[in-house]
Order: structure tokens, then C-alpha cells, then sequence
């Protein structure tokens, strides 16, 4: 039986199936469709207009944005920032490396971000981060959170 193509550039897949709880998933290489995937997914989650939570899964992350693709980044989040500080109750990063959430935690402390950040090596402990957020703004919890966790 005949495999289906592998899509050139995997995209940046932004599921809010568990909202309030949104979780981004990173590919491979993080270029310029996946950027743009990765735009349109939040900007969905943004004119929603509701606070939410958000694990940014960077563990499949191998290639890094170039200088230009970061400076794209950049500006979208400079436009969004009110959005983002508005709705935004915090960003829990997964990373495979302890060595670099060591050190993107010490870079908080010079340079506070406009929402929290967490750095976490596991998918349940972003998640327990993210509800924390949650219960601490007075949310519920997503009725999804089994899935969630049984999806990691």
C-alpha cells in the first residue's frame, strides 16, 4: 500500500481542543511555513478573545529560525503584544535540554517577558503549570485534561 507524501514543511500545529489550555506543537525545523503556520494558529486563539494558558512543545525543534525568519517573529509578536498581555496567562515551554532551560530560565531574571514563562522538560508538567495558571486567574479547568495527558 502506498505511503502518503511526506509534507515538505511540516507546520506548526496550534490545537485549542483542550481550551483553556492551548498547546503548540513545534516541528523539526521551525522556517518560514511553519512561522506562518505557527501565526495563524495563535491569531485564531487570540480573536477568541478569552484567557487561556499555552504549552509551546519545542521537543522535536532541531532547526532554528534564520535571522530574518526570528526578526518575522519578532514583529508579529510586537503587534500582539497588548492581545498577548491581555489574554495570555502564561507560556510553559517544553525543551528536551536542561542545559537550555537552565539557561532562558537566568535570562528572565535580566529580561522579565510580558507574560510567565515556565521552562519544563515534560509535557505533564507543563500541563500541571499551565492549570496552576488557570486556578490562580479564577479559570476552570478544561474538561479535556485526561485527553490531554493521555496525549502527551
Amino acid at each position: 500500500m502506498p505511503q502518503p507524501p511526506q509534507q515538505e514543511h511540516p507546520l506548526v500545529e496550534v490545537s485549542d481542543a483542550a481550551f483553556p489550555i492551548v498547546v503548540m506543537r513545534v516541528p523539526v525545523a521551525l522556517d518560514g511555513p511553519a512561522i506562518r503556520s505557527m501565526f495563524d494558529g495563535m491569531d485564531r486563539v487570540l480573536h477568541r478573545e478569552a484567557r487561556f494558558a499555552l504549552i509551546v512543545d519545542t521537543r522535536a525543534l532541531k532547526r532554528f529560525p534564520t535571522a530574518v525568519e526570528r526578526s518575522s517573529i519578532a514583529e508579529w509578536m510586537k503587534a500582539r503584544s497588548f492581545a498577548e498581555a491581555r489574554y495570555n496567562l502564561g507560556n510553559a515551554v517544553v525543551l528536551s535540554s536542561p542545559t537550555a532551560r537552565a539557561v532562558l530560565t537566568a535570562i528572565q531574571w535580566v529580561r522579565r517577558p510580558i507574560t510567565a514563562h515556565g521552562y519544563m522538560a515534560t509535557m505533564n508538567e507543563a500541563i500541571d503549570w499551565c492549570c496552576e495558571r488557570l486556578a490562580k486567574a479564577g479559570l476552570p479547568l478544561p474538561s479535556g485534561l485526561s485527553a490531554l495527558r493521555s496525549g502527551t
